[in-house]
Order: C-alpha cells, then structure tokens, then sequence
C-alpha cells in the first residue's frame, strides 16, 4: 500500500488524500489532477498544498480568517433550523398560541446569533437557545 495525494495540476490544491496498493496510483487521479505518492503521512488537504515539486505547510490562518470560517459556519447552522422550524409558525398548525410565541421568540434568537457573535473564532464559543417543547394542548 502506498499513501498518496491527489493534486490539482493548476494551483497545487490538495484534493483528497488517501492509500491505495502501489499499482493502484495512477488511477486515482482526475480530470485536471495528478496523484503523488506521500512520504510524509501527515500531508493533508487541510495542512498543505504542493508547490515546484514539494508538499508545503500552509500558514496558519490569522483570526479573521478563523472569523470568517466561523461566522460561515454559524450562518449555515442558522438558516438551517430556521428552514426546519418554518413549519412552527405556519396558520395550520397544531401548536397553541403560546408554544407558537415560544417558537418564535427562538427563531428570533436564531436570527440574532450572528450579530450576537460577530467575533467568533471556534463555533464551539456559540451558547445555542434551547428549542421550545412541541405541546399542543
């Protein structure tokens, strides 16, 4: 078995890494790509990419990339369970007036996690509102 890197031939981006047997290697690249046989097994999408013939450490991002990253990241979460919880504020639905205010009032919180934040560097940071309980009496 050998480790490998499949590698975007115009800008050395690291596409996927992997193990395959040795006879297996050029059969792992793409349109576009080359697959390169790895001595170091710590080479990753996430931590290298290839340049002039050589796997090289990227740079650890600043902070306001980790923001970025982080703030995508929340943005995502949010209009997801935003999408998941419309039904909640529907004119059809089961749920008194009072869990129907009890949704709303969290998705108000869900929309207001991005402003509450703004400086996030690890998703981890954001205190998420508890979703009210489904009671419809």
């Amino acid at each position: 078995m050998i480790g490998f890197a499949v590698v975007r031939e115009e800008n050395g981006e690291i596409l996927r890494t992997g193990s395959c047997p040795d006879a297996d290697l050029v059969l792992q690249a793409e349109n576009g790509s080359v697959a390169i046989a790895l001595e170091d097994e710590n080479v990753s999408e996430l931590t290298h990419y290839y340049f002039k013939g050589a796997f090289i450490s990227k740079p650890p991002k600043g902070d306001n990339e980790l923001t970025e990253e982080a703030l995508r990241l929340l943005r995502t979460i949010q209009q997801q369970e935003l999408a998941d919880t419309d039904w909640t504020q529907l004119s059809d639905t089961d749920l008194t007036s009072s869990t129907k205010s009890e949704w709303r009032e969290y998705r108000a919180a869900i929309r207001d996690l991005p402003a509450v934040y703004p400086d996030i560097i690890n998703i981890i940071e954001v205190v998420f509102p508890t979703k009210p309980l489904l009671t419809n009496k």
